[in-house]
């Protein structure tokens, strides 16, 4: 990957999203972007806290800000903040 974050940014390859995640379906115009709120981490930046691995699942705040993603090498990668990060499977 040619990018390399900085500071406190994890790039994640977020996870694809089931069709219905509960037992109430909302028509999708009346929803925002829809986002999952698992990801896999591709890279991270030189000042996050804890020590992570490439490939390691996470679980992510999904209702913050505004995502931002980043399209390298025909891969999509969505940027956040090391304290969105909720819990990590190890």
């Amino acid at each position: 990957m040619p990018w390399r974050p900085l500071n406190d940014v994890i790039f994640l390859e977020p996870d694809p999203l089931d069709k219905y995640q509960g037992p109430l379906v909302i028509p999708e115009k009346n929803t925002i972007e829809k986002i999952s709120a698992y990801g896999t981490i591709a890279s991270w930046g030189d000042k996050c806290k804890y020590k992570y691995h490439v490939g390691q699942r996470v679980v992510i705040d999904k209702f913050f800000d505004r995502p931002q993603y980043l399209l390298c090498e025909g891969k999509r990668y969505r940027l956040i903040k090391e304290h969105y990060l909720h819990a990590v499977l190890e």
